[in-house]
């Protein structure tokens, strides 16, 4: 948490949303409890331990109030709030609540997202991304599930796309119907996501007046660098989502002009490998795989919706110049770092 430079005079502050202050004894008490930010204070009377305890819960009144009311020396409401800005622990009352599009009016995710910001503002973060557009290609458990994901963490726009039929192993995942097999799934998402989710846009296409931020594409087995020929001429950010046997890769996400591209992936692979691309073309041909596994789907759901939204947010995902590989039965992903290829144009700046 980088710390902030506000002054804690102003009747406005109060304590980060999100943060619990715990005893630890006479005197001590602990904000917070993650390893990267968590503060413990010493020292303190009874009345500032109650001050401190008591403006945890009550995030409308300033900490200004509360030391009042609690009848902590004005000296010593400095001196405590000087620390506090100085580590991070003091942001301003938000002046008015944004418009936001994330589940329950985004009160899950806004302090979660506060506590990575110097000011706190989780709910501006919502904000932004009510106005960001993403597209999803593949349909299937993963995609399905990554749609589903975006919306409830407040995206504004999603596009759909995949006519191919739902399949009954789509199902179970909380996403399509028993009534909806057979039918196309981009059109059976839309409708059973958009009755959940009625403030989010959905879309079938994109054109040049609405581009999406980032498009992921989901693709059984392996994906072709030919299939990002377009976002990569668009300069678009996307990802990858390959499902393989008993695994799934997701990256590397690709931020055209920066980072390697799926092309590059696949040269290294032929470096490695001088018979992939007949490999590539083999899998390429072989009829759709008959689904997606469940633990596999969820992982493989959340780590896109992860990487995504982190890209949404303004940080750089794990997964830009990188592969994210999780694989069965452990299910946790591994990183493998993928360079630009030096036979690849996907980094060089046009002249």
């Amino acid at each position: 948490m980088a710390s902030s430079s506000t002054s804690p005079e102003p009747a406005a502050l109060r304590l980060r949303p999100g943060a619990p202050v715990l005893g630890r004894g006479p005197g001590e008490v602990q904000l917070g409890t993650d390893s990267r930010w968590s503060l413990v204070l010493s020292g303190l009377a009874d009345a500032e331990t109650r001050w401190l305890t008591a403006s945890a819960t009550t995030q409308h009144a300033s900490l200004e109030r509360t030391a009042a009311r609690h009848r902590v020396e004005d000296e010593r409401r400095r001196e405590i709030g000087t620390l506090l800005a100085d580590c991070g622990f003091l942001v301003p009352s938000p002046r008015r609540t944004p418009d936001v599009l994330a589940t329950a009016g985004g009160a899950a995710d806004a302090p979660v997202l506060g506590a990575l910001l110097p000011d706190g503002g989780g709910m501006v973060t919502l904000a932004r991304r009510a106005v960001r557009r993403v597209g999803v290609s593949g349909l299937g458990r993963i995609g399905a599930m990554l749609a589903a994901h975006l919306a409830t963490a407040g995206v504004g726009t999603l596009v759909l796309d995949d006519d191919s039929p739902v399949q009954v192993t789509d199902l179970g995942t909380g996403t399509y119907r028993q009534t909806d097999v057979g039918h196309r799934r981009a059109a059976r998402l839309e409708a059973a996501l958009g009755a959940r989710y009625p403030r989010t846009a959905w879309a079938r296409t994109w054109h040049a007046d609405a581009l999406p931020d980032v498009v992921v594409a989901v693709c059984d087995r392996v994906v072709r660098p030919e299939t990002f020929t377009l976002l990569m001429s668009a300069g678009i950010p996307h990802l990858p989502v390959v499902v393989g046997e008993a695994d799934v890769t997701l990256g590397p996400f690709v931020l055209p002009g920066s980072t390697a591209c799926t092309a590059c992936w696949h040269r290294h692979a032929t470096d490695a490998d001088e018979r992939w691309p007949e490999l590539v073309d083999q899998l390429a041909e072989l009829p759709a795989a008959p689904g997606q596994e469940t633990v596999l789907s969820v992982t493989a759901a959340a780590l896109a919706a992860g990487q995504v939204l982190a890209h949404l947010d303004g940080t750089r995902p794990a997964a830009a110049g990188a592969v994210l590989e999780v694989t069965l039965p452990e299910a946790v992903a591994r990183t493998r770092p993928v360079e630009a290829h030096p036979a690849c144009p996907c980094t060089v700046p046009p002249r």
